[in-house]
């Protein structure tokens, strides 16, 4: 009898450990920009060029147009951060714009450049 309680014993102690698991699920790795919409109605074309860096453009007729813009929608992964944070401040897109994006993790980000593309006639 007495082998039988240290042998239950055993399985409960292991069985209890095993579920011990960390207090923290795994967070996010993702780190996109999934909308950018500029105050001149522009849908801006998101592309990820590589794990680390991306772009956003739009085309103009000409690029000048693109530079006293306000963004009115810009849209991230679910629980990233994005820097500058600052979209309701004009910006000059006629010239590169960086923005990061860095993932709920913390370790993981990737780099846009923002800039207006002019239209080829």
């Amino acid at each position: 009898m007495r082998k039988l309680f240290v042998a239950a014993l055993s399985v409960v102690v292991i069985g209890l450990s095993a579920c011990g698991g960390s207090d923290d699920p795994a967070k996010s790795t993702e780190c996109k920009i999934t909308k950018f919409v500029t105050s001149d109605g522009k849908n801006w074309t998101i592309t990820e060029t590589s794990a680390t860096v991306g772009t956003v453009t739009a085309l103009y007729d000409k690029t000048s147009q693109a530079s006293n813009l306000t963004v009115t929608t810009l849209e991230i992964s679910s629980k990233a951060s994005i820097t500058p944070n600052n979209a309701t401040t004009a910006k000059d897109y006629s010239q590169a714009v960086t923005y990061t994006v860095t993932a709920e993790d913390g370790k993981t980000s990737r780099v846009y450049t923002v800039q207006a593309q002019k239209t080829t006639p």
